[in-house]
């Protein structure tokens, strides 16, 4: 039960920034606080900037496609997480 309510706790928080953060570096910032606030989620991983990326090189692209491919992988996290805590409730 309090696996969960963390997990509702975490989509929400990252739901607010989404919607409230315009700069996408910002929000990068912020959802890297958000991993390290809730003792570094394995799932979130993927979405943490300075964490090294698995199957993908970032030195072959520009800064922004680098952080368009991050808040790509947010958005499907996003879906997900909705996804599951709907199947849950």
């Amino acid at each position: 039960m309090v696996y969960r309510r963390t997990k509702t706790t975490v989509l929400l928080i990252l739901v607010d920034l989404k919607e409230h953060t315009q700069n996408k570096r910002e929000l990068l910032e912020k959802i890297a606080e958000v991993y390290a606030d809730f003792n570094y989620p394995p799932d979130m991983e993927e979405l943490i900037y300075y964490m090294p990326a698995k199957n993908y090189d970032p030195s072959q692209y520009s800064q922004h496609e680098n952080e368009q491919r991050l808040l790509t992988l947010f958005d499907k996290f996003l879906e997900k997480e909705k996804n599951d805590l709907k199947k849950a409730t």
